[in-house]
C-alpha cells in the first residue's frame, strides 16, 4: 500500500494580478532578498539551521487539455519512435523549432491566465497507454511545478532546455522518485511502482513523472538527452550541477478507468517503461515571474 498523493496544495494562494506581477526585476529582486532575510532571521531565532529555514513550498499548477497530437515521433530525438501523447503547444511535430512552440496557441492554463497573457507554449510528452491493445487517451494531465522544500532560490528553466525523465527500456519497477501509479487523490493506492488495480469509487489510474531538478548550467540538452541534467537529494544537487531548480511533475490521469494490470501496455513496452519529455518552450518571462513569485515566494498559485 503507498502513499496517499499529496501534490495538490493543502494552500492556495491566488497569483497577484498581473500588474503587480510584472513589477521591475529590481523591485522583485530587493523585496526577494528582504523576505529571504527576513526566513533566515525567523529560523535563526527559533535555533533553526539556516538551510532548512529557507526552503520553499511553494508551487504553480498547468492544467493541459487532452492531447494536441498522437503520433509515433519524439522531437527531441528527431527519430521515428514509439507512439507518444502530446501536451501544451499545438505546434508541435517532429521538425518543430522553439520558435515554432513558442509562436503556436496552447492547449494549458497557467496561473491567472487570461486570454490575452502569454503561457505555457511548453511542450511535454508520454507513451500512449493500450487496454487489451486499444488506445486509451489522457482526458486530463496536470503539470506541477513545485519548490519541493529545496533550499533557496531556485532557479529558472532555461529557454530551450529539453529534458527526459524515466527510462523507456526499463525492465523492472522504476524507483518512486522517478515514477509512480496511483489510484487518484485519496485512494487506498496512490503511490506504488507496479501498475495498481483501481477500484470503482477511485478517481481512475493515474502515473506520475518527476523531471530532474538540477542543471549542469551549461547545455540545453545532450547526446543522451540526460546527462546534462541530475536528481537533487534530500534539496542538494551533486557535483557537476550547480545549478537548482524547482522539480517538474507530471501527472496523467486516466478518470474513471480501472483496468486489470494485465490488460494495459505502453506503447514503449510494459508499464514499468513509463516515462515522459519536456521541452521548455514558456514564455520566459512569464515563467520567470511564476518562479520568482509562487516557487521562491512560497506560495501555491493555480
Amino acid at each position: 500500500m503507498g502513499q496517499r498523493e499529496s501534490t495538490s496544495a493543502s494552500r492556495r494562494d491566488d497569483i497577484l494580478p498581473d500588474r503587480r506581477l510584472r513589477r521591475p526585476r529590481a523591485w522583485r529582486t530587493k523585496h526577494s532578498v528582504v523576505a529571504l532575510v527576513m526566513i533566515l532571521v525567523a529560523g535563526a531565532a527559533a535555533g533553526c539551521d539556516r538551510v532548512l529555514a529557507a526552503t520553499s513550498p511553494g508551487q504553480f499548477i498547468v492544467q493541459c487539455l487532452g492531447p494536441v497530437l498522437s503520433k509515433p515521433i519524439d522531437p527531441i530525438t528527431r527519430a521515428a519512435s514509439h507512439n507518444h501523447e502530446f501536451y501544451g503547444s499545438r505546434a508541435i511535430s517532429l521538425t518543430a523549432t522553439y520558435q515554432d512552440l513558442r509562436d503556436g496557441s496552447s492547449a494549458c492554463a497557467t496561473p491567472a491566465h487570461s486570454g490575452d497573457e502569454p503561457g505555457d507554449t511548453a511542450s511535454y510528452w508520454a507513451p500512449t497507454l493500450y487496454v487489451s491493445g486499444k488506445p486509451l487517451p489522457v482526458p486530463k494531465s496536470t503539470f506541477y511545478y513545485t519548490g519541493s522544500n529545496k533550499p533557496l532560490p531556485l532557479a529558472t528553466w532555461p529557454a530551450h532546455l529539453k529534458i527526459l525523465a524515466g527510462d523507456s527500456h526499463a525492465t523492472s519497477p522504476q524507483p518512486t522518485e522517478v515514477v509512480y501509479w496511483g489510484c487518484g487523490a485519496g485512494s487506498s493506492v496512490s503511490r506504488t511502482s507496479a501498475l495498481p488495480q483501481c477500484q470503482p469509487g477511485d478517481t481512475g489510474l493515474t502515473a506520475h513523472v518527476m523531471f530532474p531538478d538540477c542543471w549542469n548550467g551549461r547545455d540545453v540538452t545532450s547526446p543522451d538527452h540526460k546527462s546534462h541534467m541530475a536528481y537533487s537529494k534530500k534539496g542538494i544537487c551533486p557535483p557537476g550541477y550547480p545549478v537548482s531548480l524547482p522539480r517538474l511533475i507530471a501527472r496523467f490521469q486516466w478518470t474513471d478507468r480501472y483496468p486489470s494490470p494485465a490488460t494495459v501496455t505502453l506503447s514503449s513496452g510494459s508499464p514499468y517503461t513509463m516515462h515522459a519529455d519536456f521541452w521548455n518552450a514558456w514564455d520566459q518571462a512569464r515563467l520567470v515571474q511564476l518562479v520568482d513569485y509562487c516557487i521562491n515566494g512560497g506560495r501555491h498559485c493555480t
